[in-house]
């Protein structure tokens, strides 16, 4: 859902800061790392990414050791 509305634009802006704010706080956890990556490119694309949910996906990418790999890291950050 979240995908979809990062293409509609503008007129989605408030239930996109919901939806984001929803995933960052109770589903980043169970989120695998290439929904993380997808949430990161998403987020940049609709400039609607705050700075405490970014702060909180490199947090859990942290603690699951993404970024021990040059290659994995470039891939991660990149989407930022």
């Amino acid at each position: 859902m979240y995908e979809f509305g990062s293409l509609q634009g503008k007129k989605w802006f408030k239930p996109m800061i919901e939806l984001e704010n929803i995933l960052v706080e109770n589903q980043i956890e169970q989120m695998p790392i290439p929904a993380l990556k997808s949430l990161l490119y998403h987020m940049k694309n609709t400039g609607m990414n705050s700075v405490t949910n970014i702060d909180k996906i490199l947090d859990v990418a942290s603690k699951r050791d993404v970024f021990s790999s040059p290659y994995i890291t470039l891939q991660f950050l990149e989407r930022l």
